[in-house]
């Protein structure tokens, strides 16, 4: 959900950029007929030089603010990822904890079941065990 968030962002970013680089564009033309036209008409094909630095402006301003917004996505990004991988450390712990118990309960019970008479040992002639469960 956050990637796909992410991700469509990215693209209102790239577009704000595109549209930026439009904007540069448009005021480098504007300058150049200026120079050329000098002391004419401040019009050049329809814009004027201040009408192009009015929207290149406007323009870095809505890439800046897009900017922001996907940085703090990606931040929110980099944020639960770090959240998930200590909870995945924390469950491995776990797992390596619980089948480490388990491991020693095995061999605790090869070791007793492996003794001399270990099967007299254990059952008396009723045939349960007289001895009491063990402890956990």
């Amino acid at each position: 959900m956050m990637i796909s968030r992410f991700q469509k962002e990215r693209k209102v970013l790239n577009s704000k950029r595109l549209d930026l680089d439009a904007c540069k564009s448009r005021l480098k033309k504007a300058k150049t007929m200026e120079t050329t036209t000098a002391g004419n008409s401040r019009t050049t094909g329809g814009f004027t030089v201040e009408q192009a630095e009015a929207d290149l402006r406007v323009a870095q301003a809505e890439f800046d603010k897009q900017a922001e917004i996907t940085k703090l996505l990606l931040e929110g990004i980099q944020s639960a990822h770090n959240s998930q991988l200590k909870c995945l450390r924390d469950f491995v712990e776990a797992q390596m904890m619980f089948y480490a118990q388990a491991h020693q309960y095995m061999a605790d019970l090869q070791r007793e079941l492996s003794g001399p008479n270990s099967a007299d040992s254990l059952y008396d002639d009723t045939g349960f065990s007289s001895q009491p469960p063990p402890q956990q």
